[in-house]
């Protein structure tokens, strides 16, 4: 029997979109069905009020069977839009639009809530709790919340595992989407002390789509029990709030297993929320890997094998991301994290992420971090971004750190740009860590920062531990104020030691910025020793001090190293200091140098030094392909110098002159009376001279000691000296000095002026001085005086007539003469009066050389020479003068030799005037 008023129910229930059911009793009654659609909204309504407001939970009752067939259903029907349905006794249901169950025309599977697979209280026995749901070319619609392999067992009932299913497949009806309104869940035990295995497992052949009200869990865990799940969706995977793959909570004890395989995009629009995959937050163990094929999108935060927020924690995490094409983007201005291997916690982490297509949008990024001084635990981090890696600008990028008593381990390697981060931490072991790190990063693009700001760190140690960075970069570094690389601990009793290493291809490292702070490698303030070694082409510029391989501080007992090649120009801001290969305690320095183009603007210059404290030795070489110069002049260099009781060496070679430096020193002893330590310099320079630019040149000193130690120094300049008060070669300082000084001066191309020269000279008369002087054709000017020991060789050179162009001179107020004098002819003259040496009174000239030999006249040229008086501009003054050739007796006079002989005496005079004036 029909009812009239049934017939016309149905017949508005068709044009709803309706589910027909027959009762037990035989009535036939309609049950809407929401369709999901633009306008889901208004359809709700309109089925609100005109159909039941809810419906009894339906159960699966059947074993295997098909899910349109409603005698597999506790209510003789199958489930629509608004019930509450659960696939939980064991069986299996299957929906599939080629069975003669289904209704046809792209019919969709809908539920509100729907559980496959899930335990709550009261448990039933076995086989409740477990479920399968198997789709074939059917969607899926749920509009609450998809639960596969759930327990919720918040009472101690002894047991508490589940086991769920999900799958669907493509076919000509459906792509096997599935579309969820609220939470979805593979594997997820909720709650409880009971214990267990919530298992759940999913294959989508489709797209999985929320609503972007609600998360997505894949193996989670917040009770005692475990979790374990499985998902893999073919298509995207979109707008859920959160995904979390592999995690526990702050409260678990269980582990948490999860896998999640994405064959399009992950994404979530607007964006928002985050995605955690193989974090733990208790006590348990957790294990998360997430693949996307084509990019993540959307998320504010992303952390992959990340420890606790809490501190107590003591569970280790192990995560994986793999990113194959289209990157990891927030999409928005306000992205906080992307995290690999990260902890708060005594637990250890491992994160491993693999991104192709680039990160951006993220406040910071941290691969291999270990947060708070009490964490105990190590954390493991590796990251590989095909693309580029883009910041926000005020957050930090950190590979391998630590500030607990554990370690961290990080590496880091970017095949594009890494911009926009405050700062960049490689290896680096905080103040009050105990533990070590290790970082390494290589850079296929350029690192930068704008606005320029921030620092750059690389295998620096603060604490006890050991620290290990290496940077690569090959398009160059710029907008940085700091750069550190193997830096021991500004504590000066941490005990660690620091190995760093910096390679830039091309490019060069700038700060862009007139208040560059530093550039640093291979520097320490403890007792732990630190090797930097940096390799950059392209030049360094915008950086106040630059320091390699430097122990600073009294009392550090540490040792240093550096080593620094720069192809293009080193430029300082004219305030700081570059200083390689330099201890101030007891440990050894150890520093190198080469710049292919011009070092400038530094206020001084220190390669291979010891302090004034120091015990250590230290050894330093520098080469420089351009100018080194300092403007406005001032400041000093010092090179191969020792003020304490080890030995010091040092190499400078310019090619291009050095100018604006008052002082200058290579291969000086201790200005400690009491050292004992020794010294070997070498000073090469190729063209341009040594020239202080200003009045007030102190000295030019090259092997000099006051202490006992010995002291070689060597110096090779062409185009001049200037500016000047001293210049000493081979001489040892001090009535009670002992030591030994050696040394050797060459110079050619340019005149020399100064107030005095001493050459191979012992003031105690213990040591033994030697001193060797070779002077190409070219004048030097002595404004006081010119002093040559008992061991010194003076080697002048003659090309022509021309006196201090043609053949070498000295115009000096007094000259002590000793040792060896040689004269090196290129040219044999028939007659010629030569002038070495003009003083400028009638005793101006004292003491004589133990032999002159002269080299390169014909045989039987004759030659004389000797001290003469000769009246120049009114006045008698003594010359040191050499005669070639006599006519019949006499010495045959070469006219212009005069001229310059007056014109170099006036030059004396005044300059005796001038200094004198200054003095």
């Amino acid at each position: 029997m029909t009812d009239p008023e049934q017939k016309g129910l149905t017949a508005n229930a068709k044009l709803l979109g309706s589910d027909y059911r027959t009762r037990d009793d035989g009535m036939t009654v309609t049950r809407p069905r929401l369709r999901r659609c633009p306008i889901i909204c208004l359809a709700g309504t309109l089925i609100l009020a005109t159909g039941p407001a809810s419906a009894a939970p339906i159960a699966w009752i059947g074993g295997a069977g098909d899910w349109f067939d409603g005698s597999n259903w506790s209510l003789g029907i199958a489930p629509g839009n608004i019930d509450d349905t659960r696939i939980d006794n064991g069986g299996s249901a299957t929906a599939d639009s080629g069975s003669g169950f289904y209704p046809g025309g792209g019919t969709l599977a809908e539920t509100n809530n729907l559980n496959v697979g899930v335990r709550t209280n009261p448990i039933l026995l076995p086989p409740y709790g477990s479920g399968t749901l198997t789709l074939n070319a059917v969607g899926l619609s749920v509009g609450g919340n998809l639960n596969v392999g759930v327990t919720n067992a918040p009472s101690a009932i002894g047991f508490g595992s589940s086991n769920g299913s999900l799958t669907t497949s493509s076919g000509v009806n459906n792509p096997g989407n599935i579309d969820v309104g609220g939470d979805a869940a593979f594997g997820n035990f909720i709650d409880g002390v009971a214990s267990g295995t919530a298992t759940g497992t999913g294959s989508v052949g489709g797209s999985l789509t929320g609503m972007a009200a609600g998360s997505l869990i894949v193996g989670h865990t917040e009770g005692d029990g475990n979790a374990d799940g499985t998902l893999t969706v073919s298509g995207d995977v979109a707008d859920f709030t959160s995904l979390q793959v592999g995690v526990t909570g702050l409260s678990s004890t269980g582990n948490a297993t999860g896998t999640m395989n994405v064959g399009g995009m992950l994404s979530r629009t607007p964006g928002g929320g985050f995605i955690s995959v193989g974090t733990v937050a208790g006590a348990g163990q957790s294990s998360g890997t997430l693949s996307v094929a084509n990019g993540i999108n959307g998320f504010l935060s992303l952390g992959v094998a990340n420890g606790s927020a809490d501190i107590n924690a003591t569970g280790s995490t192990t995560g994986t991301l793999d990113v194959l094409a289209g990157g990891v983007h927030s999409g928005a201005s306000n992205g906080i994290s992307f995290e690999v291997g990260n902890t708060n916690a005594d637990g250890s982490t491992i994160g491993t992420a693999t991104v192709t297509g680039g990160i951006s949008g993220y406040n910071a990024i941290e691969v291999g971090n270990v947060r708070g001084n009490n964490s105990a635990g190590n954390a493991t981090g590796n990251a590989g971004i095909n693309g580029n890696l883009t910041g926000l600008g005020n957050g930090a990028l950190r590979v391998g750190r630590t500030e607990g008593s554990g370690d961290a381990d990080g590496t880091l390697t970017v095949s594009g740009d890494v911009a926009d981060f405050t700062s960049l931490q490689i290896g680096v072991t905080g103040l009050s860590s105990t533990g070590n790190a290790a970082g390494g990063m290589n850079v296929g693009g350029t690192l930068s920062r704008t606005p320029g700001g921030g620092f750059i760190s690389v295998g620096t140690v603060a604490g006890a531990g050991q620290s290990s960075g290496t940077l690569s970069v090959v398009n160059g570094i710029n907008g940085f104020l700091s750069l550190g690389v193997g830096n021991g601990s500004a504590d000066i009793n941490a005990t660690g030691s620091t190995t760093g290493t910096l390679d830039v291809l091309a490019g060069g490292v700038h700060s862009g910025a007139p208040n560059g702070v530093s550039f640093e490698v291979g520097n320490t303030n403890a007792d732990g020793s630190t090797i930097g070694t940096a390799t950059v082409t392209g030049g360094i510029s915008g950086y106040n001090a630059i320091e390699v391989g430097n122990v600073r501080g009294n009392n550090s007992a540490g040792n240093a190293t550096g080593n620094a090649g720069i192809n293009g120009n080193l430029t300082g801001l004219g305030t700081g200091a570059l200083r390689v290969g330099r201890t101030e305690g007891s440990g050894d320095a150890d520093g190198t140098l080469t710049v292919s183009g011009d070092v400038a603007d530094f206020t001084s210059l220190q390669i291979g030094v010891t302090g004034l404290s120091s015990t250590g030795n230290a050894a330093g070489d520098m080469n420089v392909g351009g100018t080194l110069s300092r403007t406005p002049g001032g400041g000093f260099i010092s090179v191969g110098t020792v003020a304490g009781a080890g030995q010091s060496s040092g190499t400078l070679s310019v090619a291009n002159g050095i100018n604006g430096f008052i002082s200058l020193g290579v291969a000086n002893g201790s200005a400690d009376i009491n050292a004992t330590g020794s010294t070997t310099g070498t000073l090469d320079v190729l063209a341009g001279g040594v020239h202080s630019g200003t009045t007030n040149g102190v000295s030019f000193e090259v092997g000099n000691t006051n202490a006992h130690g010995s002291t070689v120094g060597t110096a090779n300049i062409t185009g001049g000296i200037s500016g000047f008060g001293a210049i000493e070669v081979g001489n040892v300082r001090g009535n009670n000095s002992t030591g030994n000084a050696t040394g050797q001066l060459s110079i050619s191309g340019g005149p020399v002026t100064a107030s005095n020269m001493r050459v191979g000279v012992s003031e105690g008369g213990i040591g033994i001085a030697t001193g060797i002087v070779s002077l190409d054709p070219t004048l030097v000017t002595l404004d006081t005086g010119l002093v040559l020991g008992d061991g010194s060789t003076l080697q002048m050179a003659i090309d022509g007539n021309s006196r201090g162009v043609d053949y070498a001179a000295f115009d000096a107020a007094n000259a002590a003469i000793d040792g060896i004098l040689e004269v090196l002819f290129s040219f044999d003259p028939l007659s010629a009066v030569y002038d070495l040496i003009v003083s400028d009174s009638i005793n101006g000239i004292s003491g004589d050389f133990d032999s002159v030999s002269v080299f390169g006249l014909g045989i039987g040229t004759t030659y004389s020479y000797g001290i003469e008086v000769a009246n120049i501009g009114g006045m008698d003054v003594e010359i040191y003068r050499l005669r070639v050739g006599e006519t019949n007796g006499s010495t045959v006079p070469e006219p212009d030799a005069l001229l310059l002989l007056v014109a170099g005496l006036t030059g004396v005079l005044v300059l005796r005037s001038r200094r004198s004036a200054i003095e």
